[in-house]
């Protein structure tokens, strides 16, 4: 018989396996290594840090659900700016459009935000 020190570990057991494995069945899932971060930092509870200087419209159709929307944004690792969605056509110019990579809406406004 013989009895292995308390710190010894099968090394399937490792921390190093545990996240390698993680990484390689999220990226099977199609994630990026961003999301699987920002993953694991709610899932902790800790608030990740915005994206550096990543920004993005917050768009809904009425400024109820823009306050609501805009009070519960602070899980999201983007800084948002709010944006009624009636008056989303008029504020959007061509050039600002353009440069944007993301905007955060809730489904129902989706055709409409792409379109934009």
């Amino acid at each position: 018989m013989f009895v292995a020190p308390a710190a010894a570990r099968p090394p399937s057991l490792t921390s190093e396996g545990f996240l390698q494995d993680m990484v390689i069945r999220g990226a099977a899932l199609g994630m990026t290594a961003d999301e699987l971060s920002v993953g694991v930092l709610s899932l902790a509870g800790i608030r990740p840090p915005p994206f550096a200087g990543r920004r993005g419209p917050l768009v809904e159709c009425s400024p109820p659900e823009l306050d609501f929307f805009a009070r519960n944004s602070s899980h999201l690792p983007v800084l948002v700016d709010r944006c009624c969605s009636r008056a989303a056509g008029d504020h959007a110019a061509p050039e600002t459009s353009r440069s944007l990579r993301a905007a955060v809406t809730s489904f129902c406004h989706l055709p409409q935000v792409e379109q934009l």
